[in-house]
């Protein structure tokens, strides 16, 4: 992927289900965003707009590379990864597992 480009995925999950979601790229410079459900997608002259709230450490700006934690809500979570810098080849692993 080129800077500028961005691949989308959603995975289903339940509240307190633990979701894991680590993207590794050879340059690191593949970065990630996870939106919670009731997320929004938007096409605004040519680019596209992620509406809704972020989970924390994972949201546009971040620059995450992992994220961990128990999810807050039960529904279809949004990972939209792109390059932080020039282009970038990567891997995108997403575990969930029950919560305690």
């Amino acid at each position: 992927m080129t800077q500028g480009e961005l691949a989308c995925w959603t995975v289903s999950a339940k509240s307190g289900q633990v979701m894991t979601a680590t993207v590794d790229s050879t340059g690191q410079n593949a970065v990630m965003q996870v939106y919670q459900p009731g997320w929004k997608v938007a096409k605004v002259d040519g680019d596209y707009r992620f509406t809704g709230k972020a989970l924390k450490g994972a949201a546009e700006g971040d620059d995450a590379m992992k994220w961990s934690g128990a999810l807050p809500k039960t529904g279809s979570f949004l990972l939209v990864v792109g390059a932080s810098r020039g282009g970038s080849n990567y891997k995108l692993d997403v575990e969930i597992t029950n919560g305690r």
